[in-house]
This record gives structure tokens, C-alpha cells and sequence, in this order.
């Protein structure tokens, strides 16, 4: 399901990052601990670090957005959850999908200008808000992406064009590569660990 897998993913990792490091911001040259720290130096890391990152989302495609011509993150995000559940839900088809990723990519760079009334360091809840709807984009992006690709029905993914399980090409994880947007596959590990493997099949009521 879109809804919960996207939901916890996010929680899991705002959780995990917050009990790495604690309260955090970014000013421009350093990440800054809550207790006025300093935790470690932008320019001491290359731009495939997860600190460069931050530092990316948070300075160049938020505050840098001087004009204030963007669009507020509610509206953006009223308009992300309104595509999610209109070509990806519970029911879906090949080409509605296929309609809803043009949407998706049209929204990009919406989100990318999306408007930072308040650009202050403590308590900023409209900045934390902003970087939470570039998560949920590159969350549902993959979300629509691997769900298109998937050429058949299991479980909470039911495709009206393809009705049936397809072991044979799908019993398999879905790996999504944001780079180029790729599909790629992962073998299901069936390996019995302290109990017998259940035997693949299909899911009848």
C-alpha cells in the first residue's frame, strides 16, 4: 500500500537520523549541532555524502529561492497526494500509471521552487515541512515507477490488466534506481533460517 509503506519509510528514517545526530541545522558553511556544536564542515565532503545532501535540500533548493515566486508546500502537497491516489491506487492500469508519472515529473519542478516563508534556524516548521514534500516525491516517484513496471497483481498491488501473480518473472523485490529511474530485480532470499520456508502461492478467499 502506497499510503503506510511511505508513511513509515519516512518516519523510519527522520527517526534514525535524529538519534545519529540530534537536533540539527545547517547553516552555510557547517552542520550545527542543537547545543551550538559544530558537527562537521561542508566543505569536507564530496558531493556523493549524505551530509552533502542535506546540505543540498536544505540551502540551494529551499532557502536559495530568494524570488518567493514558488508555491506553498500545502497546495503542492494537496496536488502530490491528489495524483498518488487518483493513478495509484488500490486499482490500477498501465496507462493511468503510466499518465500519473507524466504528472509526477510535471510536479518536479514545482517542488523543487516550493516557496520558504520563514527561512530562520530554530523551530522552522515550514522548512521541515518543504523537505518532508521532496521525501514524499522521491517516495511516490518510486512508488509509481516500480508499480508500473510490475507486470502483474500481488497482493496490495491488484492491476486490472494483469489480473494474475507472475512467479515466474516477478517472485522477486522491485529495486528502484533514482539516477536514471530504473527497475531493477532482487532475488526473494528463501533460504530456511530456524524454521521451513512457506511455499510460494497464490493469495485465494
Amino acid at each position: 500500500m502506497i499510503e503506510s509503506n511511505s508513511v513509515f519509510e519516512l518516519i523510519e528514517g527522520n527517526f534514525v537520523y535524529k538519534e545519529s545526530l540530534g537536533s540539527v541545522y545547517i547553516d552555510r558553511d557547517n552542520i550545527v549541532l542543537n547545543n551550538g556544536e559544530v558537527y562537521a564542515h561542508l566543505q569536507d565532503y564530496n558531493d556523493n555524502t549524505d551530509a552533502y545532501i542535506i546540505a543540498k535540500l536544505n540551502l540551494d533548493n529551499i532557502d536559495n529561492n530568494s524570488t518567493n515566486d514558488g508555491e506553498g508546500s500545502a497546495e503542492l502537497r494537496a496536488e502530490l497526494q491528489d495524483i498518488m491516489q487518483k493513478y495509484f491506487g488500490v486499482f490500477r492500469r498501465g496507462d493511468l500509471m503510466q499518465e500519473g508519472i507524466k504528472k509526477l515529473a510535471a510536479l518536479r519542478p514545482r517542488i523543487e521552487n516550493v516557496r520558504l516563508d520563514d527561512k530562520s534556524n530554530a523551530y522552522n516548521t515550514a522548512r521541515i515541512e518543504a523537505l518532508e514534500l521532496q521525501n514524499l516525491l522521491e517516495v511516490a516517484e518510486a512508488t509509481a515507477i516500480t508499480a508500473e513496471e510490475r507486470k502483474e497483481s500481488r497482493g496490495a498491488h491488484a492491476r486490472d490488466d494483469y489480473a494474475d501473480r507472475d512467479d515466474v518473472n516477478w517472485l522477486c523485490h522491485s529495486m528502484y534506481f533514482p539516477t536514471d529511474k530504473s527497475v531493477g530485480k532482487r532475488d526473494v532470499n528463501f533460504s530456511p533460517k530456524t524454521m521451513e520456508a512457506f511455499a510460494p502461492k497464490a493469495r485465494v478467499y
